[in-house]
């Protein structure tokens, strides 16, 4: 759900015309980051940097989007600092592990915060700056998300186990299983929604005896109640949206809502990667997938 929202209400906030708006998508924004911070979810730190990829250019577009972004920044980063050194929140901190854990990290977001306050206060007697510096700032903010994101996957595939992930790994791992033991008919097709309960008797101990009915992967609890064919439509839909929003971008659209609406689609995209889907959180996908649709229609 905060994948799905947050992008959104971040292109919002950047593009706010009026000062209403404004105040009412930075109140969004801070509530939805101290809801990601005390979930204490990798999930959605993995959906919403994912977005951040397809952001960057927008968010460099021009001065004041620049300093809008690095407040939302500022903001996270003093919650961040909060929830870690506040007593209230002791519990939260030794049960977090991975990226949750490092956010919270007082080693981190305090130099975060600092850095977002020096360039805040520079930023605000700047008037801008030409296409050439525009380009160094696109190309150095890719390169730092995907130098962390190499880093993170590096981690992830040398510490992977039957543990990782609160024993995602150990599911996932039972799923492959399984399929590679699947006839012919159910490869291709799968054994249909809500048919998982039977798959995952082995590892219900590892759970405490708790009930497990999903893979905790969306393409993998397709791949094995909708088959090959249902996992190639799935990824079908989301190379699609991908591919419709590189031309329209490419054919020089800055239309905020282009990546108002798309943004929801790729963090939702990459956090489904380690969680399953829940009803209320498709049925906003499906309205974020149509709005996206209108948006480049008119283009």
């Amino acid at each position: 759900y905060l994948c799905l929202m947050l992008p959104a209400a971040f292109v919002f906030f950047l593009t706010a015309g009026t000062k209403l708006s404004y105040a009412v998508d930075l109140i969004f924004l801070s509530l939805g980051a101290g809801a990601v911070l005390t979930a204490a979810s990798d999930g959605a730190y993995l959906g919403i940097g994912f977005a951040l990829f397809f952001a960057v250019p927008f968010i460099f577009r021009d001065i004041v989007r620049l300093r809008r972004a690095i407040l939302v920044c500022a903001v996270s980063a003093a919650e961040a600092l909060a929830v870690g050194t506040l007593p209230c929140f002791s519990g939260l901190i030794a049960r977090s592990a991975g990226v949750s854990r490092a956010a919270l990290d007082p080693r981190i977001c305090a130099p975060v915060l600092a850095v977002c306050a020096v360039l805040l206060i520079v930023l605000r007697r700047s008037a801008g700056y030409g296409d050439r510096t525009r380009r160094v700032l696109i190309i150095t903010g890719e390169a730092v998300l995907g130098l962390a994101a190499a880093v993170i996957a590096v981690q992830t595939a040398l510490t992977f186990s039957d543990r990782w992930g609160s024993s995602r790994g150990m599911i996932w791992r039972v799923s492959f299983e399984k399929y590679y033991e699947f006839g012919l008919k159910d490869k291709l097709i799968g054994v249909g929604p809500d048919l998982l309960r039977g798959l995952y008797t082995e590892v219900q101990q590892a759970f405490k005896d708790l009930p497990v009915l999903s893979s905790h992967s969306e393409p993998v609890q397709i791949l094995l109640t909708m088959g090959a064919a249902g996992l190639a439509a799935w990824l079908g839909t989301a190379v699609s949206a991908a591919v419709s929003f590189f031309r329209t971008v490419r054919r020089g659209s800055g239309d905020p809502a282009v990546f108002a609406f798309f943004l929801p689609l790729a963090a939702y995209f990459a956090q489904s990667l380690v969680n399953s889907a829940t009803v209320v959180n498709v049925a906003a996908l499906a309205i974020f997938a149509a709005l996206y649709r209108v948006s480049i229609a008119k283009k």
